[in-house]
């Protein structure tokens, strides 16, 4: 049977792939999988809190600060790509709007030529 102290470098080795897996699913931009991760990683995050913490001995605590680290900089990247998506976003939207205010000029001015061509 597993200790308390072996159950909990277990789940801060699991938090750790979860990280590393989120990381390289940001770069590639799969974000379905990235949420997925990251509700798996909620999951052991509760459990590593239900465990008790004087169970993280010096080295442990250095593997969780720099998980913590790899977690803030992947959502610094994501929030990064967010912002892009909306500034991309805007754009095409003032793009719509544009074309939506042009297009019936155009559309009337091509149905006179053509009739009058016919006519």
């Amino acid at each position: 049977m597993e200790t308390p102290k072996q159950r909990f470098v277990r789940l801060v080795a699991a938090l750790a792939d979860l990280a590393d897996q989120e990381g390289a699913s940001v770069r590639i931009r799969d974000y379905a999988t990235v949420v997925s991760l990251q509700a798996r990683a909620g999951v052991i995050v509760a459990e590593l809190m239900s465990v008790a913490t004087d169970l993280a001995d010096p080295p442990t605590r250095e593997r969780l600060a720099a998980i913590v680290k790899l977690r803030q900089a992947t959502a610094r990247t994501i929030q990064q790509q967010l912002d892009v998506t909306k500034e991309q976003l805007t754009a095409l939207q003032q793009s719509l709007r544009t074309v939506a205010k042009v297009a019936p000029v155009y559309g009337r001015t091509a149905r006179r030529s053509s009739l009058s061509v016919v006519g």
